[in-house]
């Protein structure tokens, strides 16, 4: 089993996440596990980890990565390298917090103990369907996010920022589509109750916000501040 070429990079998801756990302090969330694997790891691509496919049985789209990840945590688990209460948040155990990544071998390591609890009964990690989502509300907030109009978009973009303690400024760039700068200003008020004045764009990208998109909003929010000053 251990040759299959999806337990190999079951293994490797093995590794980089005891890492990752051990590099920020042993005690993540498999969301964090998952941000600091696709952003630093030199093993897993972040491509690898974006990937999205879509169900068969269900025609609903989903990450591959999220999948392999979460047998990788469920066998790192099963071999007493990480502990967790909730199945959420993890924490190393003196076995994980210790062992030697480099010499670190799932084959010699962790199959061996999964295959003696599993009895027989082995987990299909060829299945070519989505997992269980861990958060299954994510998938319906982006399709319902998807199917909003541009200014219905922006203003559950408003509420969301309102939500978060941002106090918007109504009079200053509220417009709707199209207008190629800044969509509104905000304050926030920290803990020693100093307030900060933030510039506001809401924008749908489906993957990365490339870098020109990112300059012209630095330019804008420049402009409107000298403008504003």
């Amino acid at each position: 089993m251990n040759g299959n070429k999806s337990v190999r990079f079951e293994n490797q998801v093995m590794g980089e996440a005891l890492k990752a756990m051990q590099m920020l302090g042993g005690k993540l969330t498999r969301k964090e596990i998952k941000r600091e694997i696709r952003d630093h790891s030199k093993i897993i691509s972040e491509e690898r980890v974006d990937a999205v496919r879509t169900s068969k049985k269900t025609g609903r789209k989903y990450h591959p990565f999220d999948y392999q990840f979460n047998f990788a945590i469920k066998h790192l688990i099963i071999a007493s390298y990480i502990t967790t209460e909730d199945n959420r948040n993890l924490e190393l155990s003196e076995k994980g917090r210790t062992v030697d990544i480099v010499r670190f071998d799932p084959n010699h390591d962790v199959w061996p103990v999964v295959n003696e609890q599993s009895n027989g009964n082995s987990d299909n990690n060829d299945s070519e369907e989505e997992p269980v989502e861990e958060e299954p509300w994510r998938t319906e907030l982006l399709n319902a996010l998807v199917e909003m109009s541009p200014k219905k978009f922006e203003l559950f973009s408003r509420g969301l920022l309102t939500h978060m303690g941002v106090d918007l400024d109504d009079n200053i760039g509220v417009k709707y589509v199209g207008d190629g700068g800044l969509d509104g200003f905000g304050y926030i008020t920290s803990d020693d109750f100093r307030t900060t004045r933030v510039a506001l764009q809401a924008k749908r990208w489906d993957g990365k916000v490339s870098a020109p998109e990112i300059d012209k909003y630095c330019g804008a929010m420049e402009l409107n501040t000298v403008f504003l000053s």
